[in-house]
């Protein structure tokens, strides 16, 4: 049976019919039971809720969605790895996730990790060092969110300007960003193989 080319990861109680849900917790409502960080089930009849038996492929899916899911995983590596597999050329991942300088990042005692503006680099800029060999993330979209009421008025004091108050903390609460998978160019491969030399 198909299913669809989104993917929404720790559906929680945020389930959304026009996604494959999945979600660690199997007391939540979800089309599939899976952990983003472990081996993925590829091309294996696997059982969802929805759409009956199907199979996970290279490239099934055309947009992730991640909400407050990745502070929670240990092993990211692994979680961003499957993700990349699991897009197509030019898909989307979405990711949101509290920022390292907030409230929120470490007061949940099941939090592994904080995100800031650099979270992302290893998976766009210096893929290769994480052994991805065809392909890598461009970063597409980068925003920061002031959602309390302290935060709001510290951004108005300095005339909404974010980039002033992002390393102040408890301002800035978290940060929303979208990553678009794309092959290697041919430079790129060039270049990674002579760092791969050295």
């Amino acid at each position: 049976m198909s299913f669809p080319r989104n993917l929404q990861i720790g559906a929680g109680t945020k389930f959304k019919e026009d996604f494959l849900n999945i979600d660690i917790n199997k007391s939540r409502k979800v089309d599939m039971i899976m952990d983003i960080a472990a081996p993925l089930p590829l091309d294996a009849p696997v059982m969802t809720e929805r759409f009956g038996e199907i199979q996970l492929s290279h490239g099934c899916f055309d947009y992730i969605l991640s909400e407050h899911v990745f502070e929670h995983v240990p092993n990211l590596v692994a979680a961003m790895t499957n993700c990349l597999n699991l897009l197509s050329d030019g898909g989307v991942i979405e990711i949101e996730v509290p920022y390292d300088l907030s409230f929120g990042a470490w007061m949940d005692p099941t939090h592994v990790r904080a995100f800031n503006e650099l979270s992302w680099f290893y998976y766009c800029e210096e893929a290769w060092y994480l052994n991805w060999r065809t392909h890598r993330f461009d970063m597409i979209y980068h925003e920061f969110f002031v959602d309390s009421e302290y935060g709001k008025g510290i951004l108005a004091q300095h005339n909404g300007d974010i980039n002033a108050v992002r390393p102040m903390p408890r301002v800035v609460e978290r940060i929303r960003v979208k990553l678009k998978k794309r092959p290697y160019t041919p430079e790129e491969l060039i270049a990674n193989q002579a760092k791969a030399i050295d």
